[in-house]
């Protein structure tokens, strides 16, 4: 196998893992759009006039980005900007409410305020994720800046 082909496979990884990711926990918001918006509440993070917007706008851009990721290639790399600066909002939230004290569900993949306690292992959840995301991005913006011959412009 050469480099080419790994690369190849290590891309398709990423963007499978986090478009899976993504789609997998937009549903539960999608469906539970109160209890979600709780969710965000209980972060203390964010204006109390933004909660109802975010909860129900986050769970959709989740679908598309992850729906961008995985089928639309010509966007793809600004799927992945979009994805990396949402992982990041939610890195900052997540570690906002460790250093506060706050004891809560992360809900990440699920409304229910026990299923996931926000916690260090959610941090590097992210930042995994984050990690797959970059690898998505360069593929992308390689693939679509790339010249014919293999030089970027």
């Amino acid at each position: 196998m050469n480099n080419s082909t790994v690369w190849k496979v290590i891309a398709i990884i990423s963007r499978l893992i986090v478009a899976v990711v993504f789609i997998g926990a937009a549903i539960p918001k999608i469906m539970h759009p109160h209890e979600f918006a709780v969710a965000i509440f209980r972060y203390q993070a964010a204006p109390y006039a933004t909660i109802n917007i975010g909860a129900v706008f986050m769970p959709w851009l989740e679908i598309v980005v992850g729906l961008t990721i995985l089928f639309w290639g010509k966007f793809r790399d600004a799927a992945a900007t979009i994805t990396f600066g949402m992982l990041t909002v939610f890195t900052v939230a997540i570690a906002s409410a460790i250093f506060r004290g706050i004891d809560i569900g992360c809900g990440c993949f699920s409304v229910n305020p026990h299923a996931q306690a926000v916690g260090w292992l959610s941090i590097l959840r992210n930042l995994v994720l984050m990690a797959l995301t970059a690898v998505i991005f360069y593929d992308a913006w390689k693939k679509n800046y790339s010249t014919p011959t293999g030089s970027l412009p």
